[in-house]
């Protein structure tokens, strides 16, 4: 495939912006910037992630699972509500963003709607600061812990920032309704 960036502005897309005449296979600028800027998980990255996973799912008495499922951690309460956790871990990168496959979001949708009482949110781990040995502490946010009820591409600045796992607990069993702004989320 050619992927040699030209101007493609006055090529004829139709309605989708497909090409309409059989046209050109250079990326978008869209597509150039999103592969440029596009940053492969490494082994030594996913391991850490997978590790805090774990150690959230400790701290929050939680239970993680494979890769493949729906969610990274589950809490199971007493009272038959099932919390499905999906955790992000910021390790590098400028962007303060963290975003999700849609085939991904369809499956925690799905599994969402699976049952009475299920409930979705989204953590995200600031660890730009101590990763690789702090490589990346210029880019940390300058807090650890943000969440938000439900899933789907967040920013950083659109969660609420926690300040405890104490307050993180408190906000998962949380009704909807009561929860400050910043942690109210959709589905998306």
């Amino acid at each position: 495939m050619n992927t040699a960036l030209h101007d493609v502005s006055t090529e004829a897309r139709d309605y989708h912006g497909r090409w309409e005449k059989g046209g050109s296979t250079a990326l978008s600028t869209k597509a150039a910037t999103a592969k440029a800027n596009y940053t492969e998980s490494k082994a030594d990255v996913q391991r850490y992630a997978e590790s805090q996973e774990d150690e959230l799912a400790r701290r929050i008495g939680g239970r993680t699972f494979n890769t493949g499922e729906a969610f990274d951690v589950v809490l199971k309460r007493k009272n038959g509500t099932i919390h499905g956790i999906e955790v992000k871990t910021k390790t590098h990168g400028k962007q303060d963003e963290v975003t999700m496959k849609g085939s991904a979001v369809k499956r925690k949708v799905d599994w969402h709607k699976k049952g009475k009482n299920r409930v979705i949110h989204t953590v995200v781990l600031d660890h730009r600061d101590r990763f690789a040995g702090g490589a990346y502490k210029d880019l940390y946010s300058g807090h650890d812990i943000y969440y938000r009820r439900g899933v789907g591409k967040q920013w950083l600045s659109s969660m609420h920032k926690v300040n405890s796992i104490a307050e993180l607990k408190r906000l998962i069993d949380m009704p909807y309704k009561s929860l400050p702004p910043k942690a109210q989320g959709v589905i998306r």
